[in-house]
């Protein structure tokens, strides 16, 4: 069983592979698009790895942007649960190298 102490302990280290460099060889090649219930103001775009924010119309936020792999996909949804928003929707596609 693992403990809350060891699930805090894990995030953290989470955040910190999110701020340090990109693994050498990594590549940014996969596009993330993620909706989410609500408006987020543009100002929380630091916050979430300079992902850019949209509010649409319909009462939405699209957070779209590349992402460097899984774990920083993974932090921009541990930011929204954090933040206690809805996920309404994701999507990833790879982007081939010469249209970045």
């Amino acid at each position: 069983m693992v403990s809350f102490r060891l699930l805090r302990a894990s995030a953290r280290n989470l955040y910190a592979v999110l701020s340090s460099s990109p693994p050498k060889g990594a590549t940014k090649n996969m596009k993330y698009h993620i909706r989410v219930k609500g408006h987020l103001s543009p100002s929380w775009q630091a916050w979430f790895e300079g992902v850019e924010i949209v509010q649409e119309e319909d009462g939405t936020s699209l957070l779209a942007g590349f992402l460097r792999d899984q774990a920083a996909l993974y932090g921009i949804l541990l930011r929204i649960r954090t933040l206690g928003l809805t996920l309404l929707s994701l999507e990833s596609c790879e982007v081939p190298e010469n249209e970045k």
